[in-house]
């Protein structure tokens, strides 16, 4: 039997949705020969920050989950590492986040010693791979995965008079909300009666956006839903027409991920590792990051030619199921050393 202990933020019961790591712990909670722990649940920082130590200090467990993001986040993992490191357990670390890069190019020393502490790194960008390679630390890829029975796909009919456009992620600067809204802006411009979906939990630039709206008039053509459950994102994926993905760093992207498996065409900036993963005009509509103009753009081109629509439509839903869990459970148990899989 291996035991296994996951670190990192699992907040869906606050924010509605599910991160990579905890679905893995769903899938294999129940699995033969390996018992799996998961921490932390705690909404508050400081509490979250003190069961992860104390689990890490005083849990028994033969093998070590850490979920490795930039800033504050990075110091937890680097002091529950040196914790089980002291205890003599096995370490492994999945790169996450999308600022990694930039952080260890402020901080190259701190970020390598505590990486390397680790048996076996792995990440789900073939950019962060890319980058940590090239300063001599092996990483292994292990993509995420989706469960496509939660997001089966559906054929989204376009040209309708009332185009709708989705965005989900939290709001906070790293996502760009604001930048959605301006594209709607744009988009208005040839569809007046447009309307644009924002799902996501409030991390602080909420106010910010619904000032935007209203300052450029179109409240009646936004719609703020606010967190939901992961399992209810697909009703939304198959009734709009096109997914914007404004964020500014994207270290695999699941968002995207889950809307392309619906058949949900995905228009995005061409950061991290979207262009890694998916080909523009193929797959996927790419834009240059920031550029509110040409994102625009390419969402018109879309909602005005059915046939690329449904390209990329049909193109991103044969990318989405080479992500399925079934080819990727067998990776994980492997990296979790157990025989039985």
């Amino acid at each position: 039997m291996i035991r296994a202990l996951f670190v990192g933020n699992f907040l869906s019961s606050h924010s509605g949705t599910k991160g990579v790591s905890e679905k893995i712990f769903d899938h294999f909670k129940h699995e033969n020969g390996l018992r799996m722990h998961l921490v932390s649940r705690q909404g508050n920082k400081l509490l979250r920050f003190l069961e992860i130590l104390l689990f890490a200090s005083k849990y028994e467990y033969d093998v070590l989950h850490i979920d490795v993001f930039s800033g504050r986040a990075f110091y937890i993992a680097r002091a529950t590492a040196r914790i089980a490191r002291i205890r003599g357990k096995r370490i492994l670390m999945t790169l996450r986040g999308g600022r990694l890069a930039e952080y260890t190019d402020a901080k190259p020393q701190l970020v390598l010693r505590t990486l390397r502490m680790a048996s076996v790194v792995t990440t789900p960008s073939h950019f962060l791979r890319s980058y940590f390679s090239k300063r001599g630390l092996p990483v292994t890829y292990l993509p995420n995965t989706i469960d496509l029975t939660r997001f089966p796909y559906a054929k989204i009919e376009i040209g309708v008079h009332s185009p709708r456009l989705l965005w989900v992620r939290a709001f906070a600067d790293i996502y760009n909300p604001v930048l959605a809204i301006r594209v709607l802006k744009t988009v208005l411009q040839y569809f007046p009666n447009a309307l644009l979906t924002m799902i996501g939990p409030d991390k602080g630039v909420l106010s910010e956006v619904k000032s935007v709206v209203r300052d450029l008039g179109i409240s009646s053509h936004v719609n703020f839903v606010g967190p939901i459950d992961n399992s209810l994102l697909y009703k939304y994926f198959h009734t709009h027409h096109v997914y914007l993905n404004t964020t500014a760093y994207e270290s695999f992207g699941v968002a995207v991920l889950e809307a392309a498996s619906c058949g949900l065409p995905v228009v995005s900036f061409d950061v991290g590792e979207i262009p890694y993963l998916w080909q523009n005009e193929e797959s996927i509509m790419m834009a240059p990051y920031g550029d509110v103009e040409s994102m625009a753009q390419q969402a018109v081109r879309l909602l005005n030619d059915a046939e690329l629509h449904a390209k990329i439509s049909k193109n991103a839903r044969v990318i989405a199921e080479g992500f399925a869990w079934e080819r990727v459970r067998p990776h994980w148990l492997k990296l979790l050393a157990v025989q039985n899989g």
